[in-house]
């Protein structure tokens, strides 16, 4: 119990003292990258071609009313030859970095956009997945680690521990074709 109050604790004081710091999605993220996803589980090492688009879609205009911020994104995954998985990052609380990223019918994940930052986390199939997607110099990095309740865990013990199952890593670069060219998305 005296663990899970310091976690809880800790926390409160990152995320209610501001010393994590929120910020709107920048702009040098926009546009289309493309790299390698290596992969690491299990199995041996893997890799596979990987792409992100991300392009702003504008909100509508109406004449004599100063230009809406951008507040939504197409954001675009391929891995492979596999059909592309198309979301919209949607801006919900730019004060607390909460965005959600939204891939219809209903289902919307949890982002945090923190200090350059984007992170969720989603549980599927016993499956926890940790993701963080961030720009590094010239490169749009994604990562996504995997993990599995361990075993170990005693139902008496409020603290659960979680095995690694497994790492993605991706290092994708700017294709030619940014979305200065193609211009911004209109709803």
């Amino acid at each position: 119990m005296m663990r899970a109050s310091f976690f809880c604790l800790i926390m409160s004081l990152f995320w209610g003292g501001g010393i994590l710091k929120a910020e709107p999605l920048p702009s040098p993220w926009w546009g289309r990258w493309k790299g390698s996803l290596l992969v690491w589980g299990e199995r041996a090492l893997e890799s596979t071609p990987m792409s992100i688009e991300i392009l702003p879609i504008l909100p509508p205009t109406v004449e004599r009313v100063q230009p809406q911020p951008i507040q939504q994104w197409q954001w675009n995954i391929q891995y492979g030859d596999q059909p592309v998985r198309r979301y919209t990052l949607i801006e919900v609380d730019r004060q607390s970095g909460l965005y959600w990223l939204d891939e219809g019918q209903g289902v919307r994940f949890e982002e945090r956009f923190v200090h350059g930052i984007l992170f969720s986390q989603i549980e599927i199939e016993g499956q926890r997945l940790q993701f963080q997607v961030e720009l590094q110099n010239d490169r749009l990095v994604y990562t996504c680690v995997v993990f599995g309740e361990s075993p170990r865990a005693s139902p008496q013990d409020p603290l659960r521990f979680f095995e690694w199952r497994g790492f993605q890593r991706g290092s994708l670069m700017r294709t030619p074709e940014s979305w200065t060219e193609m211009g911004p998305l209109l709803p």
